[in-house]
This record gives C-alpha cells, sequence and structure tokens, in this order.
C-alpha cells in the first residue's frame, strides 16, 4: 500500500524544492485521465444548472475547474501546478493549528502556497513552444495598463491560431496570468485531453470570479440583468452582515444591519472619509476614482447612504453596488449610484474645459467667451458675495489657469445682511420614496403610486425637463435591501442617473 503512494511522494518533494520532476514537462508514459476530466466537469454543469442568484452566494466554477484539472492531470508541468494553485482562493487568516481547506479541493498542494517564483526556469523554457519570443515580447512590452500588454502579445504571439480565447476574450479574461492559461492548454492538450473538454475547463478558469466576489459571510441582493458596466481593480467596501471593512480593514461593527449610533455621534462619516482620503493621494486616474460595494441583503438603508454620501465627498465619481444575476461569466452586476444633492448645479462655480469654460449661478449654466468674461459674470453672480464657490477642470487645463480661477472665487466679499433667496429644485427631477409595500413617485407637480420596479420604468419614461435624467431615491427604514436595489437596478435601465438622498 505504501509503495502505492511513493511517486507521489517524490512530486511533492520536487515541488517543494522548486524543481520540476520530468525535466522538459512531460514524464515517461504521463498524461491525463479524461475520464476524470469529463466527471468532475459534468459535476461543474450540473453545479451550474442548479444555482440561482437568488441564493445570495457567489459561485467559485473556478475552482471546481481547476480542482478538476488536478485531479485528471497529476503530472502536469511544475509551473502548471503553480497556475492552478494560484488560481484557487487560499485563506490564511486562520489561527494555528491551521487546517488545509482545500485538501480534497488541490491535494497535495501545500509545499506550492507562499512560494513565489517556483519553476521559473521550467516555465520560460515552456513559452517558446507557444510562442518563440514569448519572453522578449512580454518583458519589452510595459505592463501597464495590463490590457494594452494583452493586447500586444495576443498579436505579437499570434495567439488567436490557437482556437481557445479570441481576442475580445484575452481582453476580458478575469484569470491573473492568460498566458500561462495558454501554455495549460497546450500541455492538456499533449496530454491526450480533447481540445473541447479542455477548454471548457480552461474557460472557467479564464473567466473566474475569485478575485471579483464578496466575503464569504455575505449574501448579496440579485437583480435580472447588470445596470452598468462592470470595472475590475477598483477599490471595494464590503458593508455586513455584521462589519463594514476596507482594504482589508475592519472599520466597524454594525447592529442589526445599521451604523451604530455612538458611531454616528462619533464622526463615522468624517472617520471614513479621512480613510479613503489617506489611501488615495490626489492626483487619482484611471479607476481610482470607481468605488466597488459589496453589500449584504441585510444592512439597513441609513447605512448605504451614509455610506455612498461619504464615499461621493471624498472624490469617488462612480459608486457601483453589486448584486447577482443570472448571467455569467461572473454572475455579478452592478448599478450605479450617487449622493444626489452633490449632483445638483452648484449655486455658485466654474467650469474650465479647452472645448468652452461655463459659468454656474443660481444652478444655471452660462457659456462664457474670454476670462474677463468670466470674472464679469462670477463677480455678478448674486451668491458671490457669500461663499467661495466650485472650481472643476478637465485635465488638459493649465495649472496656472485653474489657480487663478480659484484665487478668483477665494477672493474677500462684501458680505451683506442676507442672501438671495435659493433657487429650488428643478421640478423634472425625479424624486421616488419607496416603501414596505408599494413607492410614490414624483415629477413635475405631480405623485404617483406604484409598486413595482416595472410600473417604475413606465412612469419615469413621462418626466420631461432640465433634470428629468436624475432620480433622488429615497427609502423608510425599514425597506428590505433588495427591493431599494430592485428600483434602483430599474432607474438605471430606464436611463436615470439615481442618486441616493437622505431621508427626512
Amino acid at each position: 500500500m505504501i509503495l502505492r503512494f511513493v511517486p507521489a511522494l517524490g512530486l511533492l518533494l520536487a515541488a517543494s524544492c522548486g524543481r520540476d520532476p520530468c525535466p522538459g514537462g512531460a514524464c515517461p508514459g504521463s498524461g491525463c485521465d479524461e475520464a476524470v476530466l469529463a466527471e468532475r466537469m459534468t459535476a461543474l454543469r450540473r453545479a451550474r444548472t442548479d444555482w440561482s442568484p437568488t441564493s445570495g452566494v457567489v459561485p467559485d466554477y473556478g475552482q471546481m475547474a481547476a480542482s478538476a484539472i488536478w485531479h485528471a492531470c497529476p503530472t502536469l508541468p511544475g509551473p502548471m501546478r503553480v497556475l492552478l494553485d494560484l488560481s484557487v482562493e487560499h485563506d490564511f487568516s486562520a489561527t494555528e493549528p491551521r487546517t488545509d481547506a482545500l485538501a480534497d479541493v488541490l491535494p497535495g498542494h501545500a509545499p506550492l502556497d507562499l512560494r513565489f517564483n517556483l519553476f521559473a526556469d521550467e516555465r520560460r523554457a515552456l513559452e517558446p513552444a507557444l510562442c518563440p519570443n514569448l519572453y522578449e515580447i512580454a518583458t519589452s512590452t510595459p505592463r501597464r495598463p495590463d490590457r494594452a500588454w494583452r493586447e500586444t502579445m495576443f498579436a505579437r504571439c499570434d495567439l488567436g491560431s490557437r482556437g481557445f480565447l479570441d481576442r475580445q476574450e484575452m481582453l476580458d479574461a478575469a484569470h491573473y496570468d492568460p498566458i500561462g492559461l495558454f501554455l495549460l492548454d497546450l500541455a492538456l492538450l499533449d496530454r491526450g485531453v480533447s481540445p473541447t473538454l479542455a477548454r471548457e475547463a480552461l474557460r472557467e478558469l479564464a473567466f473566474s470570479n475569485r478575485e471579483f466576489r464578496p466575503r464569504k459571510e455575505q449574501r448579496l441582493t440579485h437583480g435580472p440583468v447588470t445596470a452598468d458596466p462592470l470595472t475590475f481593480d477598483t477599490p471595494e467596501l464590503f458593508i455586513g452582515p455584521d462589519k463594514l471593512h476596507l482594504d482589508g480593514y475592519t472599520i466597524l461593527s454594525l447592529q442589526d444591519g445599521a451604523i451604530p449610533e455612538d458611531e454616528m455621534q462619533q464622526g463615522f462619516v468624517h472617520k471614513l472619509y479621512d480613510l479613503w482620503i489617506d489611501e488615495r493621494p490626489a492626483p487619482r486616474t484611471g479607476d481610482d476614482d470607481h468605488l466597488l460595494v459589496w453589500i449584504d441583503r441585510t444592512v439597513r438603508w441609513s447605512t448605504l447612504f451614509a455610506v455612498v454620501f461619504t464615499a461621493r465627498t471624498s472624490g469617488f465619481e462612480a459608486i457601483d453596488v453589486a448584486y447577482l444575476v443570472p448571467d455569467g461569466p461572473y454572475h455579478v452586476g452592478v448599478t450605479r449610484l450617487s449622493c444626489a444633492h452633490h449632483d445638483k448645479p452648484p449655486l455658485l462655480g466654474v467650469v474650465l474645459d479647452p472645448r468652452g469654460d461655463s459659468v454656474f449661478c443660481d444652478r444655471q449654466a452660462t457659456p462664457v467667451q474670454s476670462d474677463e468674461e468670466l470674472v464679469a459674470k462670477v463677480t455678478s453672480c448674486p451668491w458671490f458675495r457669500f461663499f467661495s464657490g466650485d472650481v472643476h477642470a478637465a485635465p488638459a487645463v493649465p495649472a496656472a489657469r485653474v489657480e487663478a480661477a480659484r484665487t478668483l472665487m477665494a477672493q474677500n466679499r462684501p458680505f451683506g445682511a442676507a442672501g438671495p433667496p435659493v433657487p429650488p429644485d428643478d421640478p423634472s427631477r425625479v424624486e421616488l420614496r419607496i416603501h414596505a409595500h408599494d413607492a410614490t413617485i414624483g415629477c413635475n407637480g405631480t405623485t404617483t403610486t406604484l409598486t413595482t420596479p416595472e410600473a417604475l420604468a413606465a412612469e419615469v419614461a413621462r418626466c420631461h425637463g432640465p433634470q428629468s435624467d436624475s432620480l433622488d431615491l429615497q427609502s423608510d427604514p425599514d425597506v428590505p435591501m433588495q427591493r431599494i436595489v430592485e428600483m434602483a437596478i430599474a432607474g438605471r435601465l430606464a436611463g436615470k442617473r439615481v442618486g441616493v438622498e437622505e431621508s427626512q
């Protein structure tokens, strides 16, 4: 009985020393057990059929696919075993003594954990079979932005001819090592696995949501389709069920899905704001102004509002709330929220843009053709007497011009006894208040009661006016998060900019 395990033991010892037990990547008589792979992929398909977004749990088909290949092909080259190991989420947070949660998923994987650059030489020896100059191309091409690097690799190595991933799929693949997947494809085909079966498993790895998923204890809301495009490599905030996490730090504990009153009194909003400012120093580029929020379905409306308000005021231009959808490959959709009152035109402000500058006064924008005209419009605005206003500038505007505009806006003002009346909100702005069993929608002086998200889409289509593209969303305190997200999705799908507004 012991002798049956000697080859496996030798494989593990070699792995622990960073050597491939089979130089060149192939052992005499080695191969894959296609029957084992087929059986496990059948189980994966069954799991996909049985899964429902109403479960609140994001499926992990990537882990099932990695495990299927691992069990079917025990003599894969060392670099390919490392790739499979890194394709599966590991939990190293447990206290001693540790238990291996992946013992059945990737049996014998432990020697590969926490060891970087294992089999680097062996991997480089495998690469010419895929692309003769792969190493030179990969190292001479700037890795950032990643999509440009992938596109260069795809074109110069003629990866489209492999019949595995096409160009767009190469760009969209979520896997950390798409070139490694092409090498693994070669290894599986060399070991007798049919292209159809091999690529079914590899595509699950390519579009795994391992790096795009909530915490294990969270249960998400769900919706029919994604309302906004998914964005990757963005800051993530995890809310609920009992804690609020940011960048691996526990910010606070929730009570029944709400921020405790004492935390609010102690300035939770300022605390989170300061953390974000510290973590995100200006200037920001790329997706730094996007925030992805993973929110448990038990979280209260007040918590969502406080978080969105804080994120918006600390510089996040897009706050995406994640939820589950039936369609793959990731089964995650997002709907974009903002803090509504921050989206209203300013009482006083300047927008600098090479295409044309504008001055806002009483929330009305006026184009200006020169700096002299800009100064005249700003100083003649009745709100110039009472506060400094805002200056927004496109990236191409010279810094000196931005500073000059800010100096103008910061000049001392002859404060008067009373300010002008604040203009009312534009009546064309859509206001939605969600109740436990229905919702009320107001627009242009009329209020309508509705009960379903589908009815909301029909109602907002009737609203017309300067600000009818904006929907202010409010909710009663005890409305379930599922219903709030459903209404937000319906508003986004109807073409509205959905902002959350504090309930009165």
